[in-house]
């Protein structure tokens, strides 16, 4: 999850797991994914597409070659930006990630979280805090 945080415009701000679910509060950073530049956009994005697909949740590295030709395509480009900055997309990446990894482990194929994926609009401060404090508090769920 840390990995893929970093390679996302998304802060982590509070994480529980539990036995048989997560619960992630995380914040978009629309100020951050602005400042990368178009090769370093494409660059993130095909990394988390190889980290999702991993065997051994290890970071490969991305050539310079690979990320060069969808850096040129300035629609694309702007795409990925967006969604480096959505929860949802880096939800959808974790969850698919882990899903791999644990179906693998398992030597079983198929849907792991069965349609379970949840989010929820934090509008304010006082809201992340209250949802912080809700998670700090239900570890043992």
């Amino acid at each position: 999850m840390k990995q893929l945080a970093q390679l996302f415009a998304i802060d982590i701000a509070f994480h529980a797991e539990l036995a048989n679910h997560l619960h992630n509060v995380v914040r978009n950073r629309l100020d951050i994914v602005a400042t990368w530049s178009d090769l370093e956009v494409v660059r993130r994005w095909l990394t988390i597409n190889l980290l999702i697909k991993s065997k051994d949740g290890k970071i490969r590295e991305v050539s310079e070659n690979e990320v060069r030709v969808p850096a040129c395509d300035p629609e694309c480009v702007a795409e990925v930006r967006i969604r480096l900055s959505r929860p949802s997309v880096f939800m959808e990446s974790l969850c698919e990630h882990v899903a791999r990894r644990c179906n693998q482990e398992d030597g079983v194929s198929g849907h792991f979280w069965e349609g379970r994926h949840g989010c929820r609009n934090l509008v304010d401060d006082a809201a992340t805090m209250v949802c912080g404090v809700y998670l700090d508090l239900n570890q043992n769920e």
